[in-house]
């Protein structure tokens, strides 16, 4: 799906086969930095993060596995360790006016977005969710991140809120999952909810 769309819009706009095409297909247009030309499918942007993510995570996982002890820690260990030193590399990145392309939009600054959902992973197979704290949670995060973003977007830069909207992004995808998964839903809903999970992707 991802190819299909990108030679569609790449005819349309016309870049079919150029170098900016090309670094599309590879997920490299925004691997340090953005690296296009002409920026013409910057959707792509988080299925590069996604991608890398694939890549490097199990990669540190091989790297990781040998020097740490077994047990039920060492996951938690390589997963907090991924994503601190992503989070080390963006919070020493120098500031700057174009944080969305220079900053939110790069997969050396984002990748720690998965890496949480794979602590989150490990919490919900250990932790018991208590129906009220869950939804609590999830208006909690609601709430911040709508007052957040809507100053950010407001003042236009704001370097704190900046630092900030990783995590309190983070926190709210991970309450929302949190929130849902009580519902535990049967029969049709599960279906059907278990049917949007499976082509969301491919339509976003």
């Amino acid at each position: 799906p991802y190819l299909i769309a990108l030679v569609a819009a790449s005819v349309l706009s016309p870049q079919l086969l150029t170098s900016d095409f090309l670094r599309y297909a590879f997920y490299v247009q925004n691997v340090t930095g953005q690296a296009n030309t002409l920026d013409y499918f910057p959707i792509a942007w988080s299925l590069s993060v996604e991608e890398w993510f694939y890549i490097l995570f199990p990669l540190a996982c091989f790297g990781l596995v040998p020097i740490l002890p077994e047990g039920q820690a060492r996951p938690w260990i390589i997963g907090a360790t991924f994503v601190a030193a992503i989070t080390l590399f963006r919070t020493l990145a120098p500031a700057t006016d174009h944080w969305g392309n220079d900053i939110r939009r790069v997969v050396l600054f984002r990748m720690d977005a998965i890496g949480y959902g794979f602590l989150l992973h490990l919490a919900l197979e250990r932790v018991r969710l208590r129906p009220f704290l869950a939804w609590l949670a999830l208006i909690v995060t609601t709430l911040l991140a709508l007052v957040l973003t809507q100053r950010l977007a407001n003042v236009g830069t704001d370097h704190t809120i900046e630092t900030a909207f990783p995590f309190y992004i983070g926190s709210l995808g991970a309450a929302a999952i949190a929130a849902f998964l009580t519902l535990d839903l049967q029969g049709r809903a599960a279906a059907a909810a278990l049917f949007l999970g499976r082509i969301s992707y491919s339509v976003y």
